[in-house]
């Protein structure tokens, strides 16, 4: 069965699409008879209304296993240096209890970063085929997670004698993991059966690693398009005196044709992976993120008399001035993106001060703010960049 509005495959007897929320019922309402070869008019089947209320579970399953994600990858990171750590004390402390204990580490930093493999993989590849499959490798790896941190506490027990209560946390995230991720699967009547997963663990495993397969083949299949659409700087059209377009319009195409020495700008940034990247690297993709759209900026505004200051220049006055230069750069910089706009036919509202503000005064939101910031600064730089990049031919 396909939904009505979306027109993705959803169950026979679902009455609300799980991925956009439209109503089955009123379809069916709608729909006219259908008559058998008999002439004879089938039954037609009715519906009551979802106690859900038309709830779209999907977004709210990626929403769960990609915050849950992010949380099992910086403890993982952690966990992964604490067992680094612990080598070195190998060296001076070499006893039975250290050697378990670096071990035990390193299978739950590995036993973590599987768990967000497998959750992204259930965010992002999730199919009605694989299901299954995806929930026995987080429930897999969140049970070598707990069975690590018995072995722990055992054997804190044993060589101590007291109980390690900072453990207990990790235990309750991990059954609220896999708990939470069973619950949302039951409510998309998704969920797999418990007594059969364990019948077909290598096929489940086989299923993981197709995901991972597939998608890999997803990423590649997009790049090479990417290049194959991208201009050839052999078939540039004729200099004509200028980047922009008959009659100064920034906005409109140059005839197909990318102009000589012109440079492309992106305008696929996003805030999530702005986030999720900052944190896989330790805060070094938030200084390349930087640098980047400076570039970007300087090309797209290179007209405008202004420069928007590099990384070195980024990270060096504000260390000089405690943080201030930061928070002036990225004022500037909205100021700057909405004064270029009406130059390529758009008009942002948010400028400068709306940045500013939201970086100061969201920051007591439950430190929102400087995130809200930085997504209008995203947003605003690829809408620019779209209308750059389509003013020079590309």
């Amino acid at each position: 069965m396909y939904c009505v509005n979306c027109g993705k495959e959803i169950q026979a007897e679902a009455r609300f699409c799980p991925y956009c929320g439209a109503s089955q019922q009123q379809a069916e309402r709608q729909a006219p008879p259908q008559q058998e070869p008999g002439g004879q008019t089938p039954p037609q089947q009715t519906y009551s209304p979802a106690p859900s209320g038309g709830v779209p579970y999907e977004l709210v399953l990626k929403a769960f296993t990609l915050i849950c994600a992010a949380v099992f990858l910086i403890r993982s990171l952690a966990t992964g240096f604490s067992s680094l750590r612990n080598l070195f004390f190998l060296v001076q402390f070499f006893n039975l209890y250290n050697i378990l204990t670096t071990l035990l580490l390193a299978v739950s930093a590995l036993a973590g970063l599987w768990m967000v493999l497998v959750l992204v993989l259930t965010a992002l590849r999730r199919t009605s085929s694989n299901t299954g499959s995806l929930f026995f490798g987080a429930a897999a790896g969140g049970a070598l997670i707990l069975v690590i941190y018995v072995l722990r506490i055992l054997m804190t027990l044993i060589f101590f004698h007291h109980f390690p209560t900072q453990f207990l946390p990790y235990i309750l995230g991990v059954l609220v993991c896999v708990g939470g991720l069973y619950g949302i699967l039951c409510l998309m009547d998704e969920a797999p059966a418990l007594n059969s997963l364990l019948q077909n663990a290598a096929g489940n495993f086989s299923a993981i690693f197709a995901a991972v397969s597939d998608g890999i083949k997803d990423i590649r299949e997009k790049q090479a398009s990417r290049a194959e659409a991208a201009p050839d700087s052999g078939c540039s059209a004729p200099d004509n005196g200028g980047y922009s377009a008959p009659g100064g319009a920034y906005g409109a195409p140059n005839n197909s044709y990318a102009a000589p020495g012109a440079q492309r700008v992106q305008t696929d940034r996003s805030l999530v992976m702005y986030i999720l990247l900052s944190i896989v690297t330790c805060g070094i993709y938030s200084w390349y993120f930087i640098y980047s759209l400076a570039r970007d900026v300087n090309i797209m505004c290179r007209d405008d008399g202004q420069k928007t200051g590099g990384l070195l220049a980024f990270i060096l006055l504000s260390i000089v001035t405690c943080g201030i230069y930061a928070l002036y750069w990225e004022y500037s910089l909205g100021n700057r993106l909405a004064a270029n706009a009406p130059r390529f036919g758009l008009n942002f509202q948010e400028n400068g001060t709306t940045v500013l503000l939201w970086y100061l005064v969201g920051a007591f939101l439950c430190g929102i703010g400087p995130y809200v910031a930085m997504y209008i600064l995203i947003k605003n730089s690829n809408a620019l960049g779209a209308a750059y990049n389509r003013s020079m031919g590309f």
